[in-house]
């Protein structure tokens, strides 16, 4: 069984070099001698002999041509657009926000509403109310930072 197994490997592994087929590095004299993804180019050792070599595929042909998105297109380069887009990250961190707060408080005074008298449910609609408040004041006054931030840097935030 070994000897079956170590035939059958050697033959498998000889088989490809015992093909007819033109392969790179083969003599050529002239490109329909070659495989269809390569050329008839001169060796570099002797100009005399042609010899079969990949064709190597343009930057546009593996990649295509890519265009960047408008949104993207309009980014400066360096620190301008570095600054240009951390504004931007912040401006759609603070319009969440806002909208999350509008939310706690609408659903706060909702759940005061209904609350019916019971202790419990007032308790935490006030609660969500009061944290509503606590977070928007802790966005001011991360707001109030980031302005700070920009003097120093230079990045203008808003």
């Amino acid at each position: 069984m070994k000897k079956l197994l170590l035939t059958l490997t050697l033959i498998l592994i000889l088989t490809p070099g015992l093909s007819l087929a033109a392969s790179y590095g083969d003599q050529c004299t002239k490109p329909s001698d070659c495989p269809s993804d390569s050329v008839c180019q001169p060796s570099k050792a002797d100009a005399n002999i042609f010899l079969c070599s990949p064709s190597l595929p343009t930057p546009v042909s593996v990649f295509g041509k890519i265009i960047p998105p408008q949104a993207v297109e309009d980014l400066g380069i360096g620190g301008t657009g570095i600054s240009q887009f951390l504004s931007n990250l912040v401006k759609l961190i603070y319009i969440v926000a806002t909208i999350v707060f509008i939310l706690m408080i609408v659903w706060g005074a909702f759940e005061w509403l209904v609350s019916g008298g019971d202790k419990d449910k007032v308790a935490s609609a006030q609660r969500r109310l009061t944290n509503a408040f606590i977070g928007i004041v802790l966005f001011a006054v991360a707001f109030a930072i980031l302005k700070v931030v920009g003097t120093f840097t230079g990045f203008n935030f808003f």
